[in-house]
C-alpha cells in the first residue's frame, strides 16, 4: 500500500526517479516561489505536499482513484502557478 513502492515495481528505477523528482520539485518550488503570495499561504501550499506525500506512503491512493488524481492534479497546479505568473507570460506575447 505504500505509492513509492508500487511505481518502483511497476516502472523500475526510472519510475520512481521521476516521481521523486515531481516531489522534490513540488517542496522546493513551493518554498523558494518568490511572488507576491503571502508566507502564509506559502506554508498552506507546501503543507498540502507534505500530506499529500505522507499520504503516498501509506496507500497508492494518489495513483488508482479518480478524484485523488484530480486533487493531486489541482495541487500540481497551484504549485506551478505560485511559481509562474502566467499573466506576465500572456501580456509578452500579445
Amino acid at each position: 500500500h505504500n505509492l513509492f513502492l508500487l511505481v518502483f515495481a511497476e516502472t523500475g528505477f526510472f519510475g520512481i526517479l521521476f516521481l521523486l523528482s515531481i516531489f522534490i520539485l513540488m517542496l522546493k518550488n513551493t518554498l523558494l516561489s518568490n511572488h507576491n503570495y503571502q508566507k502564509s499561504e506559502k506554508m498552506i501550499l507546501f503543507s498540502l505536499v507534505l500530506v499529500v506525500l505522507t499520504l503516498s506512503m501509506f496507500d497508492h491512493y494518489f495513483l488508482t482513484n479518480v478524484s485523488a488524481q484530480i486533487l493531486l492534479a489541482v495541487l500540481i497546479y497551484l504549485v506551478i502557478d505560485t511559481t509562474t505568473d502566467l499573466r506576465k507570460a500572456v501580456d509578452n506575447h500579445l
